[in-house]
């Protein structure tokens, strides 16, 4: 959530509010309910979405010299 600038807080192993409220916009950005309820399925397309991002970002980087 955070690599994908959800601001989840701090990353400590609790499901708090701010961890919640993540998951809600992420849910609602990706056209799911917005229960905010961290699952296995979203937590596979957390991850795919981060490394299609992660594609998107490498394809548009100015190669290193």
């Amino acid at each position: 959530l955070d690599q994908l600038g959800y601001k989840p807080g701090p990353i400590d192993g609790i499901v708090g509010p701010m961890t919640r409220a993540s998951v809600r916009l992420f849910q609602r950005d990706a056209g799911r309910p917005p229960d905010g309820f961290p699952t296995v399925t979203l937590l596979d397309q957390l991850r795919r979405t981060h490394a299609l991002v992660s594609r998107q970002d490498a394809a548009s980087d100015p190669p290193s010299l």
